[in-house]
């Protein structure tokens, strides 16, 4: 069956991520896809091969295999030896890869976690090449210590999926932003990758952490810039120009999210020293399983609580109860005097003894009540450091 006239133009909007693919094959293979483009595509739609979907393939050497067999066939298409079975053989090869990869992501949903915290709850531990989430982004963030008069920023969203609300709060930012001369921050997530944006008016500017190929953006970094002005164009109604850089400081695939906390709390402090993606996790881990809401680079999780602070709320609690113990003592011989029950001579040989302990009581009581009050290890505003 061949692919449709939508399928069609999807391949050749594609074609760049086909070339991606072929950049570990030898070099007289590149030279074949770029000279015979056209043809590549022709066969491609008579013989119903979503090509473009080699994309999603997890890794370059599968890739690359796939691809290379296909271009094999497709260089024999004129030849009398063509089989169509190896097409067909071909093709199912092709379709077990991607089902593996739709495997492997339904796996992926069905374990995933909220947040760090969420995956410390469910198995005791955090793996060191967890992805921050969009709650991971919000809590590392929103830190009230990096708050920042001169930066306007976003909460994180998804370049794709935000919401009408999201929209409209970056749309007050941007006004707020030309009115009042700052720049707006924007933490961005497209494609599961984490970047920024920042910038102000029509003038805008995408950090990365992830370095470039050879000089040149990736497939991926095309399509964060080339959807992030789409974004901003649309919210605007202006054009909208971005410039792309990279910090090149990412060696892998899970530390987006890292650079970009670390990228922000560095503009809102200079005196920041950025953290690396376990000090992160270790501080995710505090805030969202300890509940332990500092501000800056935590200490070990296990070492979290502090009983020294628990003890003074404990003697103070046992003071408060201790006093409303006596006073009501106190109180009660008074009554049992009055009505009888204790006689006269009795209580007064013990008068002054009980007026001062209901004294004492009253006193004591209306001393600890005001103390325990606040909790003397709740976090004062102000209390926080930098490091």
């Amino acid at each position: 069956m061949k692919l449709s006239e939508a399928e069609g133009n999807n391949l050749r909007n594609e074609w760049e991520s086909i070339e991606s693919s072929a950049i570990m094959l030898e070099h007289s293979k590149r030279v074949y896809i770029e000279s015979y483009k056209k043809r590549i595509i022709l066969f491609c739609i008579e013989n119903g091969i979503e090509l473009y979907n080699i994309a999603q393939l997890k890794t370059y050497p599968t890739a690359t295999n796939v691809l290379n067999h296909l271009l094999k066939i497709i260089s024999t298409y004129d030849d009398p030896k063509y089989n169509q079975g190896d097409l067909e053989t071909w093709k199912d090869a092709f379709t077990e890869e991607l089902a593996k990869v739709k495997d492997d992501a339904r796996n992926l949903h069905g374990n995933a976690d909220i947040s760090v915290g969420s995956q410390y709850i469910r198995t005791g531990k955090y793996k060191e090449d967890t992805l921050l989430t969009l709650k991971d982004m919000q809590d590392l963030l929103d830190s009230k210590t990096f708050q920042c008069a001169h930066i306007l920023k976003s909460q994180p969203f998804s370049l794709t999926e935000s919401s009408k609300e999201q929209d409209d709060e970056i749309i007050r930012l941007i006004e707020r932003g030309v009115k009042t001369n700052k720049y707006v921050f924007l933490p961005i997530n497209h494609e599961g990758h984490w970047t920024y944006l920042y910038g102000k008016d029509d003038s805008w500017t995408i950090s990365d952490s992830q370095p470039f190929d050879r000089g040149e953006l990736t497939h991926r970094q095309n399509s964060i810039k080339e959807t992030s002005r789409a974004f901003l164009s649309s919210l605007t109604r202006n054009d909208i120009n971005i410039e792309y850089i990279t910090t090149g400081l990412q060696s892998n695939n899970y530390e987006c999210g890292t650079h970009v906390v670390n990228g922000y709390r560095k503009m809102a402090q200079v005196s920041y020293t950025a953290l690396s993606h376990d000090d992160i996790l270790r501080e995710l881990v505090d805030k969202q399983f300890y509940n332990d809401h500092q501000d800056y680079g935590l200490p070990d999780p296990d070492q979290a609580h502090h009983p020294e602070n628990t003890n003074y709320n404990f003697l103070l609690k046992a003071g408060e109860v201790l006093c409303k113990t006596l006073s009501l003592a106190a109180l009660s011989l008074v009554i049992l005097a009055i009505v009888g029950v204790i006689n006269v001579p009795t209580f007064g040989i013990g008068g002054i003894a009980v007026a001062g302990i209901a004294t004492a009581g009253l006193v004591s009581y209306g001393f600890f009540k005001p103390n325990n009050a606040v909790s003397p290890d709740t976090p004062k505003e102000g209390a926080h450091l930098l490091l």
